[in-house]
């Protein structure tokens, strides 16, 4: 049993699993004319280099409308998590109306911003709300939609629930795989997307008749569920005086298939 103990002690304090690394890209808005109180989305690309850590959050601020972030920053919405393509806001009401006003997108852990996104309008208006609804995995997360364990092929079906006489689209991105997006027009209020095992953007664009837009995004989440390590090499391990290590890997036919928003436990 004292020998158990000590190679499992081993194995616990010598292999880890990292957070998902990424460095932030630019914030992304879709260009156009905004009004107070309506939603607007920004995509970000990220790159391995920094580990975020599990108690992250992705603020989306706003700056003036001269483009200055001033301090203390406006932040207009919020993602908690390490790994994440979007963030959520809202514009505030009462914003001023100008042409200059630009976004960016923060992390907490580790302190990281963004480079600032292009410019776009603010202007009195009505407020206009871009919003699906599909199958959700929590209900706590609405903006996330799929399955715990991803079927391939599976058809989702998505409900447009936007803002009343508003043009509605979505661009739909495979994250994992990349390749083109498959873009929806809303001509009706349900549409199907067949999905494969991957994880996905949905960026969605509500454009009024006066020309203002609103804007925001969804992950859907079909991604398999594989908890198969691989070892790198010899899977024998000898007890010594340091300890014995075991190295496993991650490669794209098993565990790098899962959503990269996922945490383990090790035990």
């Amino acid at each position: 049993m004292k020998l158990f103990n000590a190679l499992l002690f081993s194995f616990l304090t010598t292999f880890a699993l990292p957070a998902f690394s990424q460095t932030l890209g630019t914030a992304n808005v879709q260009v156009g004319i905004y009004t107070p109180g309506s939603t607007i989305a920004a995509t970000f690309t990220t790159a391995p280099g920094a580990c975020i850590g599990t108690a992250n959050v992705f603020n989306l601020e706003l700056s003036d409308a001269s483009g200055n972030f001033n301090s203390p920053t406006t932040i207009i919405g919020s993602y908690n998590g390490f790994y994440s393509t979007f963030v959520n806001g809202i514009i505030p009401v009462g914003t001023p109306a100008g042409t200059g006003y630009k976004v960016r997108i923060s992390s907490t852990s580790p302190v990281q911003t963004s480079s600032i996104s292009a410019a776009f309008e603010i202007r009195a208006g009505t407020a206009v709300e871009a919003k699906l609804t599909s199958d959700e995995i929590n209900s706590a997360f609405p903006e996330t939609f799929g399955k715990c364990t991803g079927v391939q092929n599976f058809e989702y079906f998505l409900q447009n629930e936007s803002t009343a006489s508003s043009t509605v689209t979505a661009v739909i991105t495979n994250e994992l795989t990349g390749g083109s997006p498959t873009n929806i027009s809303f001509n009706s209020n349900l549409k199907k997307f067949i999905a494969d095992l991957s994880h996905y953007t949905v960026f969605t664009k509500a454009t009024m008749p006066d020309g203002t837009v609103a804007t925001k995004a969804y992950f859907i989440v079909n991604n398999p569920s594989i908890t198969a390590f691989s070892t790198v090499g010899s899977n024998v391990v000898c007890l010594t005086s340091t300890g014995g290590m075991i190295t496993f890997g991650f490669d794209e036919t098993g565990m790098a298939k899962n959503f990269p928003g996922n945490t383990y436990k090790v035990d």
